[in-house]
Order: C-alpha cells, then structure tokens, then sequence
C-alpha cells in the first residue's frame, strides 16, 4: 500500500511544479506586456490562460488566473467576457482567503470604474480595504489608489487628492506607486488650474523609475508634460511632445490617449495662430472621441446573435437541399424498378410512367425554390427587425451616456461634450461688441444632506435629489442647463443672462427651494424641508480679454464662492464679478482675498455681515 502511494506521489509531483512553474511564467508575460505593448497584444495570453485554468487543481491561481484574464478583456473593452470571468472568479474565492477574496472585490472595482458605476466601485473598494486592513499589504495601497480615481471621475477632486496623498506618505520607498500616485495629483492639479503645483509634482518623480509603470500610464505622464507646457504657454514646446506621443500611440489602443492629444494640437496650434492645423486636429480629435462612444455603444453579443441564427437558417437551406437530392434518388430508383417490372407492358403507358415521374421532379424542384425563397425572405425580415432594434438601442446608450440615471438630468459627459460650443458663441458675440449677455455658471449645493441618507436612509435621499431637481428645473428656462455635478450638487447655467438679473435670480431660486416641502413616502407627517448653498461666476469674466480666464478658471471662481457660503452661513449664496482683472486668473483664484482687497473682483451676496474666504 505504502509502495503504490509513494508511486502516486511522485508521478503527480512533477505535474504539480510544472503547474505552479507555468503559472509563474504566465504572470511574468503579462507583466511585460503591460510594461511594453506597442506590437503585441496581451490577449495572446488568454488561450494559455484557458488552458492553464481548465488543468489546474489550485484554486488561488485559478482566481489569479481569472484577475488576469478580466483585466485582458477590460484593455478591449470586452465587458461581458470581463465580468464571466470575474463572476467564476469570486464563486472560487468563497472558500478562499480573505486576502483572496478582497483581491477580487478591487478586480470588480476597476470593472466598476471602466463601467463607469462610481459608486458600486467606491462600495468595493470600501469592503476590499475593510477585509484587509494593514497599510503595508500591497492590496491596500492599490485600493487607496483607486478609491481616489473613482473620487476624481466623480467630481470630488478634494477627495482624491487626501487619498493621493496618503498613498505617497504610506509608500515613500514604493517608487512605482509613489509614481502613480504623483501622475494622478498631477493630473488633478490641472484640472484645478494650477500648473505650478502640477509641475511640483512631476519634479518630484524620477526619470529613471517610470519604466516600473505599466505603458499606458508612462504614457498618461507624457500627456501629463505636453498639457502643462500648453497650459504655461510654450505652445511649440506642446506641439512637438503631442505630435511624439501622437506618433508613438498610432496602431496602438490608446484611443483615449489620441484623443487627449489631438486636442492639445488643436488648441495650441489654435493660439499659435495656425488656423489650418487646428481645424485639421480638431476633426480628427472629434473623430477620435466619436470613435470612442460608437465602441462603447456597439452590442457584440446581438451581433453574435444575428449572426447565428443567419448560420442556422443557412444549415436548414443545405438540409432541405439533401433531403431533395435523397427524394430524387428514391424515386429515380422507383421508376428503375417499375419500368423493370412493366417492360412487357404497352410503351403509352411507359410514355405516360415517364411523364408522371418528370412531373414530379419538376414538382420538387418548384417546392425547392419556393421554400429557399421563403426562407430567405424571412431571414431579410429578421435581419431588417434587429437592425432597427439596434439602432433604438444605440440612441438609448446615447442618451444614458449623457444623463444622470436618478434625476433625468444632464450629467458631465453631456457638459464637456457641448460646453465650448456655448463660450464659443459668447467670446463671438463679445467680440463683435455684442456683449453684456453673460454665460452665468452657478454651483447649487443642498445643505445638510448627509443628515437625510443617515437620518432616512439613501432611498429617500434620491427621492429628494429628485424633487430638488424638479425644483431647480422650473426656476431656469428652457435654453438654460441643468447638469448634476455629483452627489446632491448641482450645476446651473445660465445663458445669454444679464449681471444685474443675477441677483432677483439666486434669491428666488433659494426662497423657493428653502419653501419646498418633501414629504417621506407619500406620509404627509413626515415632511422635509432644506435649504441650499449657492455659489456663482460669469463667463467671460474680463469682458475686454474674453479668453483671459477659462472655462476650468470659471468653474473654480463658483466653487470657491459656494465654500465661501456654506462657511460663512449656509442658505445663502455668494457670487464673484469680475472689475477689469489685471492679475493672471491663477493669482487670482489663489489668492482671492488680496484680488477683493485690490478691487480687481467684485463680491454679491445675502449674507448680512462681511463675507470671509479661506
């Protein structure tokens, strides 16, 4: 007994370490392929992969088999076959480790984050952390990292930067994740405006380590390098790295990094005052980000549907074919055996046999072609039907791309996508002395709302964001937008508005939410009543320079106005007009008090005392 045991184990050892030493090597190619994937394809992995998983008797690599395989298909935007994967992956995982198990919730976070379901991937990352907690387990650090790029998508740039920041405190001797990290701060920072603190940021990476970063992120830096040197002005300087990096990523996947780059070419070479190349890398840029939202929206898994039942009803034709071809044969072998059987008989009746015999076959034949005509009628029919179901499908994901799933608004997809249309056509009616007609941006932000989701819960807080949105929504006109900004703040803008309509504007908008009753599940006893914060700017800003201050310089202006009125109040709203600036708007926006103290902005508000900026 003992010698077949030893036997068995010897003979399963060898395939053991094979398994353990293929797995190895798997993970090791896809990491290189992370790092350098310009010609290659990582998804040439995923053959070996399936193999590796269907051989193997380990779980835990089968679950890091399976990360591996979602993360694949999440680089080609192929969902479906991402979340099947990681739907196995975490069945495995039940009877796992926790380390296991939280390894897969951040694999279903990023998932979240390319499906762009914010908060179901905040959800996971929470619980990741949760069942790790340790800073120095590397998955923690990776959860940190994420949580802060589903905090910047979702618009709290505030958010994001602490957690950034935390990350680079907590891996000071991890220059990869220091690195990521800093690329992402950077990012941020420019957003905001601020390209000195972008630039301090930058500096403080090394060179020489950015090889540990995977290529899209090496290349999301250089993006990083040609925006800030737009952004300060070196507009050569910007064309020359974005015509690189351009070239670099053609033939490549990095669509959503051409688009980037496209559009800096088009606005540098725009304030370089070369108009032909703008145009020309402003159509591309557009067919870029079109190109983007068409494979977003294409359904693979219906066209996989038409093109299987077309295969299926082909097989039937072939089918019906050999049925007819084994009918001809049998009856030729019937008139064979009959004409053997009568050759004695008289020939009219052998004329008359051979008559009903090409009678028939002539029968089958017009059977033949009339069922195949049938059959491919019904199959345009269908063909025709499931077209027009995809386009209705596709104009839904269009208008579910542009508007907010809870209230029905427009959601900031829909802003970027059509603001510079709107300060294009102010800067135009401001230079043809058309002016006085401002584009007024205002941030709505409702008071106290994280007491009403701990108070009554999340349901009834969406139902008063929605009431609350129905509200905003009859205050504005029809030529106005609406967008939700993110969480319970809400955008306003205003458009061709004159200045000294702002203020009976605001003040009416925060009567009439601070009026508004919500009553609880339709329970006239349990009644809410909010008030709002309301901070706001105009656009353009210097009526003599109208490019002067940007559409990103605007947005600040009327978040640091709303901070200033939740701090100093709340239920009030605070608003910045512009007094011939002379500073550039980033000193400005930097240092706000000295700008007031200079004349250079004006200060509108309800609040009875002196208003106070931090």
């Amino acid at each position: 007994m003992i010698r077949y045991i030893l036997i068995i184990f010897f003979v399963t050892l060898p395939m053991l370490c094979f398994a353990q030493q293929n797995f190895n090597d798997l993970q090791q190619r896809y990491f290189n392929f992370s790092l350098k994937n310009k010609l290659l394809s990582s998804s040439v992995l995923l053959p070996d992969l399936q193999v590796f998983i269907s051989q193997t008797a380990n779980n835990s690599e089968k679950v890091a088999a399976l990360q591996i395989m979602s993360e694949i298909y999440l680089e080609y935007d192929s969902y479906f076959e991402a979340i099947k994967a990681l739907d196995n992956a975490e069945q495995l995982a039940k009877k796992l480790d926790s380390t296991t198990k939280a390894s897969v919730l951040l694999s279903q976070a990023k998932l979240s984050l390319a499906l762009e379901k914010f908060d179901d991937g905040l959800d996971q990352v929470n619980k990741c952390i949760e069942a790790i907690k340790n800073s120095n387990n590397p998955l923690y650090v990776k959860s940190l990292i994420l949580k802060g790029r589903l905090f910047y998508y979702k618009g709290s740039f505030r958010q994001s930067i602490k957690l950034f920041t935390q990350v680079k405190t907590i891996v000071s001797n991890e220059t990869s994740y220091f690195n990521l990290a800093s690329i992402y701060s950077a990012q941020i920072a420019l957003e905001l405006g601020n390209k000195q603190q972008a630039k301090r940021i930058l500096d403080r990476i090394e060179l020489t380590t950015l090889n540990l970063l995977s290529e899209d992120k090496q290349l999301e830096y250089q993006v990083i390098l040609a925006r800030l040197s737009m952004h300060s002005g070196n507009f050569k300087t910007a064309i020359s790295q974005a015509k690189k990096l351009l070239t670099y990523t053609l033939g490549t996947r990095f669509l959503y990094l051409q688009a980037q780059l496209q559009d800096i070419l088009s606005k540098a070479y725009l304030q370089e005052n070369d108009y032909q190349q703008a145009f020309l890398y402003l159509q591309r840029y557009t067919l870029t980000t079109n190109a983007l939202a068409l494979k977003k929206r294409n359904n693979k898994l219906l066209q996989l549907e038409i093109i299987n039942n077309l295969a299926r009803k082909q097989q039937r034709i072939v089918l019906l074919e050999k049925e007819s071809l084994l009918s001809k044969a049998k009856l030729a072998k019937q008139a064979s055996e009959q004409k053997q059987l009568e050759r004695e008989q008289e020939i009219q009746f052998r004329k008359w046999l051979l008559f009903s015999i090409l009678a028939i076959i002539i029968s089958l034949i017009l059977y033949y072609l009339w069922q195949r005509d049938k059959v491919f009628k019904r199959l345009e029919t269908l063909v025709k039907t499931r077209t027009q179901e995809l386009e209705t499908k596709n104009g839904l994901l269009e208008k579910l791309s542009n508007t907010d799933s809870l209230t029905g608004l427009y959601n900031r997809h829909y802003l970027h996508a059509s603001i510079d249309n709107e300060l294009a056509h102010v800067r135009r009616k401001f230079y043809q002395g058309l002016g006085e007609q401002y584009l007024v941006v205002m941030l709505v932000d409702i008071d106290h709302f994280k007491n009403i989701n701990d108070n009554y819960g999340h349901t009834v807080g969406d139902t008063v964001l929605q009431q609350i949105s129905n509200t905003l929504k009859s205050n504005i006109r029809e030529s106005d937008l609406l967008v939700r900004w993110g969480g319970e703040e809400f955008l306003i803008i205003l458009k061709d508005f004159e200045l000294n309509q702002v203020h009976s504007f605001v003040e009416d908008l925060r009567e009439n939410i601070e009026k508004k009753i919500i009553t609880i599940n339709g329970n006239t006893d349990k009644k809410i009543q909010l008030t709002c914060s309301v901070g706001y700017s105009h656009y353009p800003f210097n009526k003599n320079q109208p490019e002067q201050y940007n559409w990103e310089n605007i947005i600040e202006l009327a978040d640091i106005a709303l901070y200033a009125a939740k701090e100093n109040q709340r239920n009030a709203w605070v608003g910045f007009t512009s007094n011939q600036t002379t500073h550039p708007p980033e000193q400005v926006i930097s240092d706000i008090n000295t700008a007031i103290k200079n004349q250079e902005v004006n200060v509108n508000s309800n609040i009875k005392k002196s208003v106070k900026f931090k």
